[in-house]
């Protein structure tokens, strides 16, 4: 989730906290902390949450300036 924000803001750092995600990923998947697909399905799901926050808020800001 914070990853896809950040590289919606600034895609150079948005890189590199991915970096940082994939390597804990599969750090917790070495560790045995969780499976392959625990760790798939997380991405997936920050993902999809990230392009619904930055959806609602593009729309809500988008409302405020038309009524101001």
């Amino acid at each position: 989730l914070l990853a896809t924000l950040i590289f919606f803001h600034n895609k150079r750092w948005g890189v590199v906290f991915y970096l940082g995600a994939i390597l804990a990923g599969i750090g917790r998947v070495l560790a045995l902390v969780h499976y392959p697909l625990d760790i798939f399905g997380g991405a997936i799901l920050g993902i999809f949450s990230s392009l619904l926050v930055k959806t609602f808020f593009q729309k809500k800001l988008y409302k405020l300036k038309i009524d101001n």
